[in-house]
């Protein structure tokens, strides 16, 4: 349906804004970051990519020394109804990204560098009307 292709559109273009927004030195998180719809998932890609990046990349997550650990796989992706996205970060670590490192270990303790919030706000309004647009076309 359209409005199925207005999520999926939406939800991609989040997914893109999110992997602009994370932060550069994280090449493996921003490669990690997916979409889950009814129709299409593109996790495979995604891992397949933050996995190379991990080998390559310096950072402070020391991903060259071991496998990069990814988060388990959220029972409820199989299950994502049409209408329904996901924006997933592959990552274990993306969450810390950004809500912030909560531990005795962390570096800089609360610093956060929100990614996926601020992509969903940009993109809020214009979803909102790209929706209204389809029910005002089915009133028709």
């Amino acid at each position: 349906t359209q409005l199925e292709k207005v999520v999926e559109k939406y939800a991609y273009m989040i997914k893109e804004l999110a992997q602009w927004y994370v932060p550069v030195d994280q090449g493996a998180a921003k490669a990690s970051i997916y979409v889950v719809t009814s129709r299409n998932s593109d996790k495979d890609k995604a891992y397949a990519e933050a996995s190379q990046k991990a080998l390559t990349e310096e950072s402070r997550w020391n991903h060259k020394s071991r496998d990069l650990e990814f988060a388990p796989d959220i029972e409820e992706e199989g299950r994502v109804r049409a209408l329904h996205a996901m924006i997933c970060v592959g990552v274990v670590y993306g969450m810390w990204l950004e809500l912030g490192e909560y531990t005795i270990h962390a570096e800089n303790p609360g610093a956060t560098h929100p990614y996926l919030t601020p992509a969903v706000m940009h993109y809020e309004e214009s979803f909102l009307k790209a929706c209204a647009g389809v029910f005002e076309q089915v009133k028709r």
